[in-house]
């Protein structure tokens, strides 16, 4: 459980879509990962070696959750 009177770590990406009132800092970052994904699903579709498969898969994973993470952020400040 968290603490409320304990100092909290912003980072700075947290505090920039903060104040990203019109989107514009969000849809530019999830352009760049939607791009990464993009290219990610073209190699796994391509067909790699499973060693290759196993690690673009888990960047797969870990760049749809920073997209999640990044609707969730934006939308607490902004909703």
């Amino acid at each position: 459980m968290a603490h409320t009177d304990e100092e909290r770590i912003v980072m700075e990406i947290e505090a920039d879509l903060k104040d990203d009132e019109d989107g514009s800092l969000k849809a530019s970052v999830a352009a760049g990962i939607d791009e990464q994904l993009a290219a990610v699903d073209a190699a796994l579709k391509a067909g790699v070696p499973p060693d290759e498969y196993h690690r673009l898969s888990k960047i797969k994973s870990g760049l749809e959750s920073a997209n999640v993470i990044l609707d969730r952020t934006w939308a607490h400040f902004h909703r």
